[in-house]
This record gives structure tokens, sequence and C-alpha cells, in this order.
């Protein structure tokens, strides 16, 4: 049907068992190296909790990718 991919993978305990950060908010590295992996892989939308960091990572990736 073409609908777009929603993944929320913000903070998830993944990130934590990967990175040894038990604070959920201490897992922005995770979350956005996760979220650029998820969009190099079709996925289309994120929910994230830290919105202005995904975001401009994401935008610096698709610069450096040029």
């Amino acid at each position: 049907l073409g609908l777009p991919i929603l993944l929320g993978i913000s903070r998830k305990k993944f990130i934590k068992e990967l990175s040894n950060k038990n604070n959920s908010s201490s897992r922005i590295g995770g979350t956005i190296s996760s979220s650029i992996f998820a969009m190099m892989q079709g996925v289309q939308m994120l929910r994230v909790h830290d919105v202005n960091e995904v975001n401009q990572s994401i935008k610096v990736f698709k610069q450096l990718i040029k």
C-alpha cells in the first residue's frame, strides 16, 4: 500500500544494553545512530524524545553523504 513506516526507537532498552547507559536521558547518542541507521533502511518516520538533536543529526548526515 505504500504506507509510511514509523519506528519508535528513542532511548529504548536495546540502546541501554549496547551502550551500558542505564539512565535513559544518557542514550541520545544511541538514539541518533539508531535513527540514522533506520532511515537508511527505509524507515520514513521516527518517534523520538530529543526531536531537535535527531533532526539536526539527520540534516547533517544527509549533507555529508551528498
